[in-house]
């Protein structure tokens, strides 16, 4: 009795240790290499994510990663760092926003499992449900990884998203849930997909075109490349940018979302006249080629 009972113990271990190493940690000095393309007219973009040192806040290690296609906070600004943590022994992986720590990806998920999560822009304050409807596994480059497909409803038709361990999602690693493609139409829209993810520099998903994807990557300006002065203004402020920008656009808008001016134009600095305007709290948003690169807050005395 006294074997048996070993031997059962032993087994249980063994299957908990083997349990344990199956996963496949995501934030294991990954790069993620992700294209973003608009439906008409403006060449695609490829940007690579590379993870910067890792900070500890409040007792949490996170890794920081430079957000190529920043997204807004509550407060429309953009977040320009985006900060994970991974809990390797629960299989999830954390996104630090706002100080508030949200999950991003679980893989201990099931089928009809669900999580809850943001809408698809800052203007879209609706919290969506997302529910399991395939767990299986798919080939990459280093061998079998588990896949979780999730599905929901937006704007009366079913939309997906897929979390793949140890390389995270198939369209933006970040906002997973985001799913433009969904809102693609023959006037615009755009999507944001990833090709090619790296741990330790070994390939690990992705196709071949990865190393001449690199060698073509566009990076984004910085926000802080971009600065608008001076602030506060009464009737004129001016664009500077270390770098020459292509077909932009700044746009500002009141406190209530209304659009008040718009100007288009090209180079590395632009003076922008804008007389009657009221004096308050105004938000500025730079676009180059379609996307947005900067916003600001900008105060009329």
């Amino acid at each position: 009795m006294k074997r048996l009972l070993f031997l059962l113990a032993f087994s249980a271990i063994f299957e908990t240790t083997v349990w344990a190493q199956d996963y496949h940690p995501l934030l294991n000095q990954t790069t993620w290499i992700v294209t973003h393309s608009v439906a008409c007219c403006v060449p695609h973009r490829t940007k690579v994510y590379t993870p910067e040192q890792d900070v500890t806040i409040e007792g949490h290690i996170y890794t920081p990663y430079r957000d190529r296609f920043p997204q807004y906070d509550s407060d429309r600004n953009l977040v320009p760092v985006v900060y994970l943590r991974e809990d390797v022994v629960n299989k999830r992986v954390y996104k630090l926003l706002n100080g508030v720590e949200m999950l991003l990806y679980d893989f201990n998920f099931q089928v009809g499992d669900t999580i809850t999560q943001p809408g698809f822009s800052r203007s879209d304050l609706t919290t969506y449900t997302w529910t399991v409807i395939l767990v299986d596994e798919i080939q990459t480059n280093v061998g079998l990884r588990k896949r979780i497909k999730l599905s929901s409803r937006y704007l009366g038709r079913s939309i997906y998203q897929v979390w793949i361990e140890g390389v995270g999602s198939n369209k933006h690693p970040f906002y997973p849930q985001h799913n433009y493609q969904a809102v693609m139409s023959g006037s615009g829209g755009n999507m944001v997909y990833t090709n090619c993810v790296y741990q330790n520099n070994e390939h690990v998903y992705g196709n071949n075109n990865c190393e001449r994807l690199l060698s073509a990557v566009d990076n984004m300006f910085t926000p802080e490349k971009i600065t608008f002065s001076p602030n506060p203004f009464s009737t004129s402020f001016t664009i500077h940018s270390d770098l020459s920008l292509q077909e932009a656009i700044v746009k500002l808008y009141n406190m209530q979302g209304q659009l008040v001016c718009e100007r288009y134009f090209s180079g590395a600095q632009v003076s922008i006249n804008i007389e009657n305007l009221a004096k308050g709290l105004y938000f500025a948003e730079l676009f180059e080629n379609h996307q947005l690169i900067k916003t600001a807050k900008l105060v009329v005395n």
